[in-house]
């Protein structure tokens, strides 16, 4: 079942922006879609409760899990958990679970940001003129671009965002989604599974890049706060 929120809007109220027919449609929220997100991750989340697969295979679900909510709203380094275990399992079976996993991240953002763009604070990215500028490109290569776009290693995926903008084929998202993450999660399993220690490499990786984000926080923060008057 589908419900619109306030679809007799005509002015600005609030910061919701007044919509089309056509944006209203893309606006609504379906709650048996999101409903089949929380049933799926309740699901995976009493698999591993109850001991429901082999101890073993719930390191493969925890990988699953995390690329199935990794996204623009929900950053997270995947490289080093597909490094982690690539000893443990098959490069192929990583690819497909991380693929798969992969395509439920991107079509749940493409719901969640579709539902920000009703706010009038969001859609004003669409009057930035670099975006303008940048939207035309895409529009003559949509697929392709968000399939480079999910192969290369973006810190963050403006190609995505953009295609969810320009109201880009829900489908044609996934699909290209799907495609472009194949090779990406491959090569990486694959080089993994080639390093001695891995995992340990993976510790030490991760713990540079907190502290990275730590000192440049700090930087941000001194610049910000005035020198203390000497006089």
């Amino acid at each position: 079942m589908k419900f619109g929120f306030f679809k007799h809007t005509t002015h600005y109220i609030d910061g919701i922006i007044p919509l089309d027919e056509a944006q209203k449609e893309s606006a609504k929220i379906s709650f048996f879609k999101w409903g089949i997100y929380v049933g799926f991750a309740l699901g995976s989340f009493l698999i591993y409760y109850f001991n429901i697969l082999p101890p073993h295979y719930n390191e493969l679900l925890f990988f699953f899990l995390v690329f199935s909510i990794s996204c623009n709203f929900i950053p997270f380094p995947t490289y080093l958990l597909i490094i982690f275990i690539s000893h443990d399992f098959s490069p192929y079976l990583i690819t497909a679970l991380g693929s798969v996993g992969a395509t439920i991240a991107g079509l749940m953002e493409y719901n969640f940001f579709s539902i920000l763009l009703r706010f009038n604070r969001v859609s004003r990215i669409k009057n930035n003129g670099r975006f303008k500028k940048y939207a035309r490109y895409f529009d003559k290569f949509p697929f392709l671009s968000i399939l480079i776009a999910s192969f290369l290693p973006l810190p963050f995926d403006f190609v995505r965002i953009t295609a969810i903008t320009q109201k880009y084929s829900k489908w044609g998202f996934a699909s290209a989604t799907f495609l472009g993450r194949i090779p990406r999660i491959f090569i990486i399993a694959y080089l993994g599974k080639q390093i001695p220690f891995a995992k340990p490499l993976v510790w030490v990786l991760l713990g540079g890049i907190v502290l990275f984000e730590i000192v440049r926080r700090l930087i941000n923060h001194f610049r910000r706060v005035p020198l203390a008057d000497n006089t």
